[in-house]
């Protein structure tokens, strides 16, 4: 599972991949985006990228 954690008023933010057992194999800072939502969740399963609905 891929999280992206924004920091609205700082523009800035944290990019996490994990196991999906909260085991984290991944984590970047990104020093500034315009990315409008708080936090996106993003699933990747079998070559495909899933919204939370659709996994």
């Amino acid at each position: 599972m891929w999280t992206l954690k924004v920091d609205l008023e700082k523009h800035a933010a944290t990019l996490t991949c994990d196991d999906g057992n909260g085991n984290v194999v991944f984590t970047k800072r990104i020093e500034y985006t315009d990315f409008p939502i708080a936090e996106v969740k993003l699933y990747h399963s079998d070559g495909t990228i899933l919204l939370p609905s659709e996994y």
